[in-house]
């Protein structure tokens, strides 16, 4: 079963454009447009899965395999 790496990437419009990923700036980001965001999560393996009207969600493959027997 595949287990899966989740982040959670909010906007802030204030004084520019600066980015939190699970709540941490991502100054590499800072004033950046949000197609290169969302291109670099894709080189990263992540998937856009839903936007709640405030952040929106990835989510990655981990390389873990799950332990449990089927």
């Amino acid at each position: 079963m595949p287990r899966w790496e989740y982040v959670q990437v909010g906007v802030i419009n204030s004084y520019g454009i600066q980015y939190r990923a699970n709540g941490e700036k991502q100054a590499q980001w800072k004033d950046e447009p949000f197609h290169v965001v969302l291109n670099e999560l894709g080189k990263g393996g992540f998937e856009l899965i839903a936007y709640d009207g405030e952040s929106y969600i990835f989510k990655r493959p981990t390389k873990q395999t799950s332990q449990l027997k089927e």
